[in-house]
């Protein structure tokens, strides 16, 4: 009895240890993809290059393993473009002839694969027919080249040679040979497999591709199956570390880098696309790629001109000025109270070789760059200057009077922070400075039977002087 109770407690333990192990995996975040930053733009000139850095952040609650690929947005590597197996049709046109090729599941007590195959065969007529299977248009206009695989038996009979073909045109009047053989090919159970390359020349929306058998009397057979046209992309504008492809690790909150290179050599112009793919246990991820070949040069670099670097200023709407640069279309002017314009007030496009903003600007000190723009893309940006804002209100000077027995009181004035108290016994002498006060309140000395005050408000930035004649009567 001791035994199975000991037992029954394994049990429960066991698996309340095992449900708690299935509890955590459910609830832990793995490695996860962020991409910084989330899509990559690029223009470039005919045959040119450039880097720029994306960086794999992880966002998970463990180490990152990741692997990086392209795939090409309508240039894509060995992409498959047509199909045909012969499942159900012929699909293909047959020419009208009196030896025409035809949809078959066996020949001779065999088939390609043991699936419906195109079959065609030699007649008993004395002519050597000419016979052939015609596809439809394959459009291949995005790609560099393609190519084109089957399986195939061939076989010829007695003395007469067979000969087969394969043909492409753009035009379906001019036909091009890829592939010719007068051989006997393959066996039922182990066709001949053929991959031809379709040169670039023959890549275009109006593609078409045919088999053309040349028939002795009697000669022999040709039987086809399992047609595949791919498009094919030669070069490559994008890498990822220097290749096609590449990985790394990203601890947990940290990052890894992948150099992006981008190359326009043998490139029209125009505007190519594609997609790094960010792939791992836990997370993938895609980030948009373009890059933009060109024929024009990029515009120059704006030089600014106003407000010079370092300036402080009391107007609240700025105006900012720079050089007209030749060829620019339209300008990007950066403002910024943050040295690295993470948070800029103004991020606009202009037509214009200047900007003054619509609203007001708060005190304070920020940095402004420009950019021009033309159909290449955009410049650099100039070298930041700063520009110091001080909004300065003006203070009023009201008439004070005069407290016996010698003290001047006036109202507090709106924008003063402080007040500079000026004397002289002449009203057209030179006036001395006796004092700043906070309050406005001053006490004056009776020495002199008569005296002169002049009385200036005072903020941050400026004075607003006013003369005042106190009379003063000696007792």
């Amino acid at each position: 009895m001791k035994n199975v109770i000991l037992m029954f407690v394994m049990i429960v333990f066991v698996s309340s240890l095992m449900g708690q192990t299935v509890k955590n995996e459910v609830n832990t975040k793995q490695g996860v993809i962020d991409p910084n930053p989330n899509e990559l733009f690029k223009t470039l000139q005919f045959d040119s290059s450039s880097n720029d850095i994306l960086y794999v952040n992880n966002i998970g609650d463990s180490l990152l393993d990741y692997t990086a690929s392209i795939d090409y947005d309508g240039f894509v590597s060995d992409s498959t473009v047509h199909e045909n197996y012969f499942e159900t049709v012929l699909g293909w046109t047959a020419s009208i002839s009196a030896t025409a090729w035809s949809r078959t599941s066996t020949y001779d007590g065999g088939s390609l694969n043991g699936t419906p195959m195109a079959f065609v065969r030699a007649g008993a007529g004395g002519a050597v027919n000419q016979t052939y299977l015609t596809s439809g248009i394959i459009d291949l206009s995005y790609y560099s080249e393609g190519s084109i695989s089957f399986q195939q038996k061939k076989t010829n009979v007695g003395t007469s040679i067979s000969t087969a073909f394969v043909e492409v045109s753009v035009d379906s009047v001019n036909w091009a040979i890829i592939y010719s053989t007068q051989d006997s090919l393959g066996t039922w159970e182990s066709p001949d497999l053929q991959v031809l390359k379709i040169p670039g020349e023959y890549c275009s929306s109006t593609t078409r591709i045919r088999y053309h058998a040349s028939l002795p009397r009697f000669s022999g057979y040709w039987a086809i199956d399992n047609i595949v046209v791919k498009g094919i992309v030669s070069y490559s504008w994008l890498t990822l570390d220097g290749g096609a492809t590449t990985s790394g690790t990203a601890a947990v909150s940290g990052s890894d880098p992948i150099t992006v290179g981008f190359n326009s050599a043998g490139l029209a112009e125009g505007t190519y696309t594609a997609n790094i793919r960010l792939n791992s246990q836990y997370s993938n991820v895609s980030v948009p790629v373009q890059l933009n070949v060109v024929d024009v040069v990029p515009p120059a670099v704006p030089v600014l001109v106003s407000p010079t670097d370092g300036q402080e200023l009391s107007d609240r709407k700025p105006y900012f000025d720079w050089n007209d640069v030749a060829d620019a279309m339209a300008y990007n002017i950066v403002v910024d109270n943050n040295s690295d314009y993470s948070s800029p007030e103004i991020n606009t496009e202009v037509t214009t070789s200047y900007y003054q903003p619509v609203f007001d600007l708060a005190d304070g000190t920020y940095f402004w760059k420009v950019r021009s723009k033309n159909e290449a893309g955009y410049s650099t940006f100039s070298s930041p200057w700063s520009v110091k804002i001080i909004f300065a209100y003006i203070p009023i000077i009201i008439d004070p009077i005069i407290l016996p027995p010698n003290t001047l009181d006036w109202p507090d004035m709106q924008g003063a922070t402080s007040y500079n108290i000026y004397s002289s016994p002449d009203p057209y002498g030179t006036f001395t400075f006796l004092a700043n006060v906070t309050e406005s309140q001053y006490t004056f000395s009776t020495a002199d039977p008569r005296m002169f005050f002049f009385i200036t408000g005072v903020n941050d930035s400026k004075e607003q002087p006013r003369t005042i004649e106190i009379p003063k009567k000696v007792k």
